[in-house]
């Protein structure tokens, strides 16, 4: 009881790091990146469009795939604003924060419609864009990367307090059968000498009784003939 006591709150924190941050994380972060995805298509469309209205259709699309990603980058900002932060979460909202930029540029040059307007933004989307892109992804990689090792230590952490706890419990049960028979040894051992001491010669004694009662009653009988 002692060992799942002390056990136990780390056991619990090592569990609920596993179920509360670094799952959720990974699940968040993979999620951003299917959204940073998603409008990175919409974006090169939309300077490829044939006219207004496929361009507002992608804009808009482009837009809905941003919030989503922001949404969820925020909220792994959330889940990790306890924990260390390693320099890679810093440079993927840098590099995040530099891609919204371009991005938002291709799509303001090519609403215009002007040909040498799209052929910027096409440019642009192809080049600096890209390449911001390319980095945000790179970054949110490494993020990924490290909160499933994160996990991973916490689970292994949780598994090893459990097989402690077991072991604890174990030695623990074995304690308590020693003292148990120790405790009845003891026990019969004083049963045993308020009735005369060891079987053996408690046994000794009553037959020693028996052998004197049978000469006192042969004595008797001569002294009466």
């Amino acid at each position: 009881t002692g060992v799942q006591t002390c056990a136990l709150p780390i056991f619990n924190g090592a569990s609920q790091a596993l179920a509360d941050i670094w799952l959720p994380t990974v699940k968040l972060l993979a999620a951003a990146r299917a959204a940073m995805l998603d409008a990175r298509q919409f974006e090169i469309k939309h300077p490829q469009a044939s006219d207004d209205s496929y361009r507002t259709e992608y804009g808009d699309k482009r837009m809905a795939a941003l919030k989503d990603a922001d949404a969820r980058l925020q909220a792994t900002d959330q889940k990790l604003s306890d924990q260390a932060s390693p320099e890679f979460r810093a440079e993927l909202a840098k590099h995040w924060q530099a891609y919204r930029k371009f991005s938002d540029n291709v799509i303001k040059l090519s609403s215009t419609g002007q040909e040498a307007d799209v052929m910027d933004a096409r440019d642009i989307a192809e080049g600096a864009s890209k390449s911001e892109l390319d980095d945000s992804l790179t970054q949110l990689d490494k993020l990924s990367n490290w909160a499933f090792e994160q996990g991973q230590l916490s689970s292994e952490q949780a598994d090893q307090l459990h097989k402690r706890a077991r072991l604890g419990m174990i030695a623990l049960l074995v304690c308590a059968l020693l003292l148990g028979g120790a405790l009845a040894l003891k026990l019969s051992h004083g049963v045993l000498g308020a009735l005369g001491g060891e079987p053996a010669k408690a046994v000794a004694l009553v037959h020693a009784d028996r052998k004197s009662t049978r000469l006192n009653s042969s004595h008797v009988a001569l002294a009466r003939m």
